[in-house]
């Protein structure tokens, strides 16, 4: 794994920000943490753990209304639709709804990850009081939302748990085996691969390759976690970079996708 992050460093020497990454093969075990432990905005990725949430809370499958809201939480990214799943899971209030995600995540063991307060439903709402492992470090500052953080580690976990669930093991078949199923893991995975942005971690992968993602932004921060199906295993790629001020696009976006390239090929060669 070190011949790929030497790649890693190469490729992000000239990028002045902070890069976080966590790659794992989940048919070898091999795995490599850059940076992966630090705080960043939760972003949208959250919306993962948002759904999963709501599918542990039903008994038969979701009814075409919410439906429709996870499909627009995961492929369009609409926090619209991803507060009305909140307000669902809060039985009418998606403060709750948003509190009770964190205690989800915090069941799995991801100490770092949390969700304070519905998506740009801030205003009024006190300064939240969530320490950390990787908000109370200080070697690095990506300026994360206090509403709303993760990590590069964590959201490849959750990832690797969402992939293995899928296939009937792993964390969230051990944690919660009658509350979340094989088939609604598989499903929510079917509905990422339909992301409808294509040039981040993605745009990488040779065509063909399936590719279950989530990606989410804001000015400064850019994220997204990926679960592809390589001919040579199943790999996670989780990625977030930071750059004081404003992350451009024209930048990041070619970043991600020589990510996820530099990532296939170290463990499937080259590509024609």
């Amino acid at each position: 794994m070190e011949v790929l992050r030497d790649a890693l460093d190469a490729k992000l020497e000239s990028f002045t920000g902070i890069a976080s990454i966590f790659i794992k093969n989940l048919d070898t075990g091999q795995e490599l943490c850059y940076n992966c432990n630090l705080a960043f905005s939760g972003v949208s990725l959250l919306k993962i753990p948002i759904i999963l949430q709501r599918y542990r809370q039903l008994d038969a499958a979701p009814d075409a209304e919410t439906l429709s809201l996870i499909k627009a939480a995961l492929t369009e990214s609409d926090n619209a639709a991803a507060n009305l799943i909140l307000q669902q899971i809060g039985a009418g209030n998606p403060y709750t709804g948003a509190l009770q995600v964190t205690d989800f995540v915090r069941q799995l063991g991801l100490e770092s990850t949390f969700l304070a307060a519905p998506y740009d439903l801030k205003e009024g709402i006190p300064l939240p009081n969530f320490s950390t492992p990787a908000n109370s470090q200080t070697a690095f500052n990506t300026e994360p939302d206090p509403y709303i953080q993760t990590t590069a580690l964590e959201m490849g976990l959750l990832m690797e748990g969402l992939g293995q669930c899928a296939e009937g093991v792993g964390m969230l078949r051990l944690i919660f085996p009658r509350e979340i199923t094989p088939a609604e893991c598989e499903d929510i995975l079917n509905i990422m691969e339909h992301n409808q942005v294509t040039e981040l971690l993605e745009a990488g992968m040779p065509p063909g390759v399936p590719v279950a993602h989530k990606n989410g932004w804001t000015g400064q921060t850019h994220a997204d976690v990926a679960l592809a199906a390589t001919p040579n295993g199943r790999v996670v790629i989780a990625a977030f970079l930071y750059q004081p001020e404003w992350l451009v696009w024209e930048e990041s976006a070619p970043l991600f996708a020589d990510l996820g390239r530099l990532t296939y090929r170290f463990f499937n060669g080259e590509t024609e």
